[in-house]
């Protein structure tokens, strides 16, 4: 007597569907942890950040003012002498190991890469959704400083300076670099201060203002940035404020120009004001 086995295997097209199907639940699943672990990065750098700013006001209550620096926080000479008065330790980010600070003394300004864009915490406001521009190089962020009409705007990494995340605008004699200011990169109807974080090779001075092309008018008039020198510095240039008017103008920014031979711009801070 005969018996006829089943035998059953796959075809090469059921073994090519399943291949596309493991291939695409494979990548659900890396995006999917790449999105929880940039959620926790950012997370801890809250975190960190409120532990930073608990301790700089301690020492604001105790000396009148808080440490007038620019700096990486995580590099020598960075509030490192303010352990272990006012903080146990200095926390690291996750991922670059150090977080930006800049004060005058009257104020200050905590910042951290974050996975999407810049996280800022200001003395003021706290975690205040500042709005910062930053290089071209990082192209995931959302403001970029850019170009203006004819000119070309270089990007550099400056790290062994001081640049918080290494790579900065770089602008050559004479010419100038741009910030849109539109509603879809976040600016809203309102009044901000503008900070800039700058220096360059030769001293001099660099020009700015907010300019609304359309309307031909000033948001914020010209004016000097000076006693500029090789070292990174905060520079406050000054409050303009967005109406009904022109919050959605397509033509209009902040820019800045100078008169040394290059320019190196680290970041540029739209700080609301309450």
């Amino acid at each position: 007597m005969i018996t006829l086995q089943n035998n059953k295997s796959f075809t090469l097209i059921e073994i090519l569907v399943t291949i596309v199907i493991i291939g695409i639940l494979a990548g659900v699943i890396m995006i999917s942890t790449s999105s929880s672990i940039d959620k926790a990065h950012d997370s801890t750098r809250r975190q960190d950040m409120g532990a930073l700013a608990r301790g700089l006001r301690a020492y604001e209550a105790e000396n009148g003012s808080y440490p007038a620096l620019s700096c990486r926080i995580g590099t020598a000479g960075c509030l490192d002498n303010l352990v272990p008065e006012y903080f146990s330790m200095l926390p690291t980010d996750p991922v670059s190991g150090y977080y930006g600070y800049s004060s005058t003394g009257s104020e200050f300004m905590i910042l951290a890469k974050g996975a999407d864009d810049p996280i800022t915490y200001t003395d003021s406001n706290g975690f205040d959704g500042s709005i910062v521009a930053v290089s071209r190089y990082y192209s995931n962020f959302l403001n970029k400083i850019g170009q203006g009409e004819l000119n070309t705007l270089y990007d550099e990494n400056d790290v062994a300076n001081g640049a918080f995340w290494g790579y900065v605008a770089k602008l050559k004699n004479g010419w100038t670099g741009i910030v849109n200011i539109k509603q879809i990169y976040g600016f809203e109807i309102g009044s901000y201060d503008i900070y800039v974080r700058i220096r360059n090779d030769t001293g001099g001075t660099s020009s700015c203002g907010v300019y609304n092309e359309p309307a031909t008018l000033y948001l914020m008039s010209p004016r000097s940035i000076s006693g500029l020198t090789n070292s990174y510095q905060i520079k406050y240039i000054g409050r303009f404020t967005l109406s009904d008017a022109n919050i959605n103008s397509d033509r209009q920014w902040f820019y800045f120009s100078g008169d040394s031979i290059y320019k190196f711009i680290d970041y540029v801070e739209f700080r609301k004001v309450n």
